[in-house]
């Protein structure tokens, strides 16, 4: 485990690499505004503030990344540079994970089953966010999830569990961007969605 600030506002940081942490507690890199690149292949627990105003970080890849913030506070990725997320056994997102990332386009979530509070609040730049549980995600706050999201095209989430998605109250709110997965195209639905069974 990193402990909680352990490198906060450090400037001069612009990569990092953790082969072995399995865990960052709260604000680990919490401004570190020139960190661009981090590498932590066993990273399972993010806490809340990790990358909070890393402002140039724009790719992460944390293949076994499960749960991301707290109940509340500042998000994990909240203000980072992020431009997509792809996080494939992600399952808690905790509340503003996601929250003010102006260049997050795209947002992969296969496997999540519960939102905290306005995770992507003020992602003014994201289009697209697909979702992989066949039943509905439990959200906080359906009405502040996506706030601010001005360009949000698509929500996608399996066919199967379409009329979950668009029918339970807590998904309804935004029923008319729910759609199903183009099963055709792969970048909308990778190889890693054709296994997913129901939950």
């Amino acid at each position: 485990t990193v402990l909680g600030g352990a490198f906060s506002s450090c400037s001069s940081l612009t990569t990092a690499y953790f082969p072995k942490a399995t865990s960052f507690s709260e604000s680990v890199f919490y401004n570190c505004y020139n960190l661009t690149s981090i590498e932590a292949p066993l990273l399972e627990d993010a806490g809340k503030g990790t990358f909070y105003k890393c402002s140039k970080l724009s790719e992460v890849n944390f293949p076994l990344l499960k749960a991301m913030g707290a109940m509340w506070g500042e998000g994990t990725f909240a203000a980072t540079g992020l431009k997509s997320v792809y996080l494939p056994l992600a399952s808690w997102v905790g509340a503003s994970v996601f929250a003010n990332c102006k260049s997050l386009t795209t947002a992969s979530l296969p496997n999540v089953c519960y939102m905290g509070n306005i995770v992507f609040t003020g992602c003014t730049s994201l289009e697209t966010v697909t979702l992989g549980a066949y039943s509905y995600v439990n959200i906080v706050s359906p009405s502040d999830l996506f706030s601010g999201c001005t360009n949000l095209k698509s929500i996608y989430v399996p066919s199967g569990a379409l009329n979950y998605y668009q029918t339970n109250a807590s998904w309804s709110y935004w029923s008319d961007k729910i759609v199903p997965y183009d099963e055709s195209d792969e970048y909308i639905y990778p190889y890693e969605y054709a296994n997913n069974t129901e939950m």
